[in-house]
């Protein structure tokens, strides 16, 4: 078709006047595309991949000096037209060995030579090769650490107890609810004489703001530090405590002089007496009057006591408050010392027998400590009565002597403090008996 474009004539209508003709479009034509032939993409084979070589070069690197005594070849015998197999085994895996043509000329070769006449020049597409899987030990082979037989027949060891068996000591509360019955000489005494049956003894005096076991022991004038400032952590335990040079085996933990009870708490205490647990055989407790925090302070690390009255209804009747209040902390065994008995008195009915006190209580007897003006001289030059009267024990310093004694598990027999006569032969007796 031409590309010339065709102007039409104007044309005259009837009424004799002139119209302008439209011209006619005429659309050019589009030459029809005639797509050109893509020529077929075929891929390009993919390289020959050598299964058995892969495998024979591992087995050759693990097996080097096997594989050359059992393979013996002449690589210069090969020609280019031919490929050797060398068939092995290895654990049993079979494996072909290739070797690459060798060109006369010395350049590379133009086409490949076949690896395997039996496989195919186009070969399918193979899945990957996996990685070789390292050898596992047949559960059969012993292992190279040969186990004892015998080791599969023996029981496991048990696992040592961890109680309280590192707190050797027994700690033991002097107490009674009553002011002035003698516990601080008691207790100064008692200490003395479990230091001289080679005991290791620590004294605690636990009544604050009103200190006097160490005036009893004439140590007033060695206290630097108190119980107070070891539970502050001002100084360290053994700063504190203060050593007897007539008895190396006893110390005392004084109290603070200037603080009140409140100062200090039950398990601070408790915390105190588990330290002094581990190094001594023995803990007396001073314990103060009253049933308040003293004596809860005083009880809190206690696994014994000793209950000291006097003969008289005031003390019994506080003493057996008390008694009702250890056994409500499951301290036992509790054990009563009646101290200050006049035997006189006693027979003339103007004071308690140690019997009506034993009904009263119903808590097993330990000791009866007669009154003695020898005491009241001890204490006032601070020398406790069993160290003062060496030559001539009294019978005070003899009763607490076995008071200690029946501590230690002896089986002493109690003075008959009734019907005792200190003449010249009882005299005697006591100097060669102790």
């Amino acid at each position: 078709m031409s590309n010339e474009q065709i102007i039409p004539e104007n044309q005259v209508s009837s009424d004799g006047k002139m119209t302008p003709a439209i011209p006619e479009v005429v659309l050019e034509a589009i030459p029809e595309v005639i797509p050109e032939t893509i020529p077929e993409i075929i891929p390009d084979p993919l390289p020959t991949v050598n299964f058995e070589a892969n495998l024979i070069n591992l087995a050759n690197s693990a097996n080097a000096s096997n594989f050359s005594n059992s393979t013996n070849f002449n690589s210069t015998n090969i020609s280019n037209s031919e490929a050797t197999s060398l068939a092995g085994s290895e654990n049993g895996l079979e494996f072909v060995a290739e070797i690459p043509p060798e060109n006369p000329l010395g350049t590379p070769s133009e086409t490949p030579s076949k690896v395997n006449p039996a496989i195919p020049e186009n070969p399918p597409k193979a899945k990957p090769a996996a990685p070789p899987v390292p050898a596992t030990p047949s559960l059969a082979q012993p292992s190279s650490k040969e186990i004892d037989p015998s080791s599969l027949s023996k029981v496991a060891p048990k696992p040592t107890p961890t109680s309280s068996s590192k707190f050797k000591a027994r700690r033991i509360v002097v107490t009674s609810g009553k002011g002035g019955v003698g516990k601080t000489t008691i207790t100064a005494n008692l200490g003395m004489a479990l230091a001289k049956q080679n005991k290791k003894v620590a004294l605690v005096d636990a009544d604050f703001g009103l200190r006097n076991l160490d005036l009893l022991l004439g140590l007033e004038n060695r206290v630097v530090y108190t119980a107070v400032e070891v539970i502050a952590g001002q100084c360290r335990l053994d700063q504190a405590l203060v050593r007897d040079k007539r008895q190396p085996g006893l110390v005392l933990l004084p109290a603070a002089q200037n603080r009140n009870k409140e100062s200090v708490s039950p398990e601070q205490m408790n915390h105190l007496l588990d330290e002094l647990a581990t190094t001594y055989d023995y803990i007396l407790i001073d314990c103060p009057a009253g049933i308040e925090q003293g004596f809860q302070n005083a009880i809190a690390g206690a696994k014994e006591a000793l209950i000291v009255t006097t003969p008289e209804i005031a003390a019994v009747r506080d003493a057996d408050r008390v008694v009702g209040l250890l056994e409500s902390q499951s301290i036992k065994p509790i054990r009563l010392i009646v101290n200050r008995l006049r035997p006189a008195m006693v027979k003339a009915n103007d004071m308690m027998s140690v019997e009506d006190v034993q009904e009263i209580l119903a808590i097993p007897l330990i000791g009866v400590v007669p009154d003695d003006e020898k005491v009241i001289i001890s204490s006032n030059r601070g020398e406790p009565l069993v160290l003062a009267d060496k030559e001539n024990p009294s019978l005070p310093s003899m009763a607490i002597t076995h008071i200690a004694q029946r501590l230690n598990g002896e089986d002493v027999p109690f003075i008959d403090l009734m019907n005792y006569n200190d003449g010249l032969l009882n005299r005697i007796k006591r100097f060669f008996l102790t």
